[in-house]
């Protein structure tokens, strides 16, 4: 028995098998190196380097590499013994600095965040080798800038990475690889039968970003194939890899929306894997890039959490990325040398046993800790220090205290329309004769709950609201939601003389430059035809045009003090012209409709004589996030929003 020295995840680590020992490949490690340098920056700022994210795909290639070459003279008496060894290898290396990050991280979360549950639960699910699976089912949107709020995101690869650990040795012990003759050949063949599936599931999502299947693990299984297949005997070849490293640096270079760059990346990094001797695997062997790729995975896990709780905190600033970029690096440097590295030489020294044992009752403790967070929030976040006051998102429904984003949103997935939810998310008036306000439409109906329940304590109006994330009332066209029907048809019975119908909608573009969204002429159309269905029964329509809408990722880090001026801001200009052009839309299709009405919260929430429109009032927000007003901000608008539904007698123009 000879002992060798291969890589795993970043880091060396010593496999046990007979024959010719296998050499360190440092120009592995340099790839690792690029690939972490890559996603790091683009995590920073995607602008910075588009294609960055493609680092990930290069990690899948090389763990493929690596965990074939470090199975590929392994030695066990039986499958079971196998098995656990192979796991056992994979905690030693992967669970200490894994177990110390999700800590401090959670513990970050529950401290900065206002609103912690997603990060909480995306860690739960983590320890539990599932996130991917978790960020597929709350179809979570990889690519949009607010991912970065959830501060346990990464660990969705580390899942992909877990389920393919789980397939991967009987994949190798029941083809018989490094142990029959054939075994290579039928490793070979069972790789490329998985391929051609993956490759089938991969054109189904390509060119579609951020979709669910972003996730999973099967789209994900051709490139850690690829990997593995560059490490099989037969693929020992001396290709120069200069052109590969320029495919690389191309595929960083080109933007997100390329699907295809992601395959140029994995072909790029089979090419390297592929070569043993060319000039690049001497450029990608130097000291510097040895030292950042063996403590890749470190750096990989707490980049992430770093660079969200600094948006959490100091919000958007430039002169913050090169910070973030150095505070991460001293973060991941510390645990690869304190952390990685000696506890992996320290249960080097322990059974299997034990390796297994202490893996069980840390993610299991780590769970419980986690569960614990998730059932009692932390009110005072440290955040809140910037403000005077930091307003709750919703508050509880009058009468029955529903919790609205559980109870009242239903999105057909996850939250669905229940026997109860009519009841729970209605409250009668306060004061006998008082009508009864019907909100309806998307969360921009959902988060004028405030409003509501301010109506509600101060003048008795009875308020209803369901909101239908991502879904107007009345549906667009071409647009059906059955769930928004289901909710119609229990409402419409329900209305009487005087009620009032609210409509509240997403108008404007949420990302790049402020504009009106397409296709809302054919929605007011809808609006109007609503109003004329329900003038016989003297019920109004009142629509409730847009507020303004911001570009921050976290309003926690809307804060101002001396030499610190905000980056939340917005030009009033280039906003009022947006907000005005939806409301001609909607002026056009009042016409000679006198139960339709326009509440317009604007010139409320962005007062004139002021030249930009700020989320922060008296130094307490107005928004929960930078398209949705909180509590308090709803609240503010419910005296204005009061006199128009008060006017005597509604006039068309």
């Amino acid at each position: 028995m000879r002992t060798m020295t291969t890589t795993v995840g970043g880091s060396s680590e010593n496999v046990s098998g007979p024959g010719p020992a296998r050499e360190h490949r440092s120009d592995i490690d340099g790839l690792r190196a690029i690939a972490i340098l890559a996603v790091m920056i683009n995590h920073v700022n995607p602008n910075l380097l588009p294609g960055g994210y493609l680092g990930v795909d290069i990690f899948f290639v090389i763990s493929g590499h690596v965990i074939t070459r470090s199975v590929e003279r392994f030695s066990a008496p039986c499958f079971r013994s196998f098995l656990l060894t192979f796991q056992q290898r994979r905690c030693r290396r992967l669970l200490p600095a894994f177990a110390i990050c999700m800590s401090f991280s959670a513990m970050g979360a529950w401290l900065v965040d206002p609103e912690p549950i997603l990060s909480l639960y995306t860690a739960l699910a983590a320890v539990t080798g599932i996130s991917n699976v978790w960020l597929a089912v709350i179809a979570t949107d990889y690519f949009h800038p607010d991912s970065i709020l959830n501060l346990f995101m990464q660990t969705w690869s580390l899942a992909v990475e877990a389920q393919f650990y789980l397939l991967f040795p009987f994949l190798v012990w029941f083809s018989r690889f490094g142990r029959a003759a054939d075994g290579t050949r039928r490793f070979a063949v069972g790789l490329l039968l998985a391929s051609i599936l993956s490759l089938l599931a991969w054109s189904v999502v390509a060119g579609r970003t951020g979709l669910p299947s972003y996730f999973l693990t099967f789209p994900r299984f051709l490139e850690l194939a690829a990997g593995c297949a560059t490490a099989l005997p037969s693929s020992r070849i001396r290709p120069g890899t200069s052109l590969a490293l320029m495919t690389l640096i191309a595929a960083f270079l080109l933007p997100a929306s390329h699907a295809w760059v992601a395959l140029a990346g994995a072909v790029g990094s089979v090419m390297v894997l592929l070569a043993t001797r060319a000039p690049a695997n001497g450029i990608l062997a130097q000291r510097g890039m040895v030292a950042i790729g063996r403590a890749s995975y470190s750096l990989y896990l707490w980049h992430w959490p770093i660079i969200g709780l600094s948006a959490l905190t100091f919000g958007e600033r430039p002169w913050l990325w090169l910070l973030e970029l150095a505070a991460a690096g001293c973060a991941g440097a510390a645990s690869h040398a304190l952390i990685e590295t000696p506890s992996r030489a320290w249960l080097a020294r322990r059974t299997g046993s034990f390796t297994l044992g202490a893996t069980v009752l840390s993610l299991s403790g780590l769970a419980i800790v986690l569960l614990v967070m998730i059932r009692v929030p932390n009110t005072r976040p440290l955040a809140a220090w910037h403000f005077d006051q930091l307003p709750a998102a919703f508050p509880a429904f009058p009468v029955s205290g529903a919790d609205h984003q559980k109870e009242c949103a239903v999105d057909g997935l996850s939250r669905r329309l229940k026997a109860t939810t009519m009841e729970r998310c209605t409250a009668p008036p306060g004061l006998p004769g008082m009508p009864i306000i019907w909100a309806m439409g998307d969360s921009h109906a959902g988060h004028l709950l405030g409003m509501l329940a301010t109506l509600r304590s101060r003048w008795g109006y009875g308020i209803h609201l369901v909101e239908t994330p991502g879904n107007a009332f009345p549906p667009e066209p071409g647009h059906p939601f059955p769930e928004r029907d289901r909710l119609w048809a229990e409402t419409r019975p329900r209305l009487k003389d005087g009620d009032i119908i609210l409509l509240g909608r997403l108008f404007l573009t949420r990302d790049g430059d402020i504009a009106p969204l397409p296709g809302l002429a054919a929605w007011a159309a809808e609006a109007a035809a609503l109003a004329d269905q329900m003038a016989p029964r003297h019920v109004r329509v009142v629509i409730v045009a847009p507020s303004p809408i911001f570009r921050f990722i976290a309003v926690t880090g809307c804060w101002d003090a001396p030499g610190w001026p905000s980056r939340c801001d917005v030009p009033r200009a280039s906003e009022e012209a947006a907000v005005s052009a939806v409301e001609t839309i909607l002026d056009k299709a009042r016409v000679g409709r006198s139960n339709l009405q326009i509440f317009r919260p604007f010139p409320l929430l962005c007062p004139p004589p002021s030249a930009v429109c700020s989320p922060v009032a008296e130094r307490v927000p107005l928004y929960r996030d930078k398209d949705h007003l909180n509590a308090w901000g709803a609240g503010k608008l419910a005296p204005s929003f009061r006199d128009v539904i008060e006017a005597p007698e509604p006039t068309a123009r």
